[in-house]
């Protein structure tokens, strides 16, 4: 008997940035498969090939960020025969808000 490997698409990456310095942003992955297998979800917050979050079940984790500007990210979406697929996409991060005092009249 063969296994044929089962192909795994992912037709959205979203998330609910932009977002502020420090603050969590939470990215969230849509994949559909031919069968009902349940899929494994892992999230690489910089994109340089090590996943920080690893085969979970849950389609969305969230992170934080110490410093600004566009982040690029990627996910890894498998089954458990070890079909996969991978997607990039870029989290906005923000500078804090700094909010002044008013000045007052004396």
């Amino acid at each position: 008997m063969s296994v044929v490997a089962q192909i795994i698409q992912i037709t959205a990456v979203n998330s609910d940035a932009p977002k502020r310095r420090g603050q969590p942003v939470t990215v969230s992955v849509v994949a559909v498969q031919q069968l009902n297998d349940v899929l494994l979800y892992s999230f690489d917050w910089n994109n340089d090939g090590a996943y920080e979050v690893v085969d979970q079940t849950a389609s969305s984790a969230s992170t934080s960020y110490d410093a600004t500007g566009d982040k690029s990210i990627r996910v890894r979406v498998r089954d458990q025969q070890n079909s996969e697929a991978t997607q990039s996409a870029t989290v906005q991060i923000l500078s804090l808000i700094h909010i002044s005092e008013p000045t007052r009249p004396y």
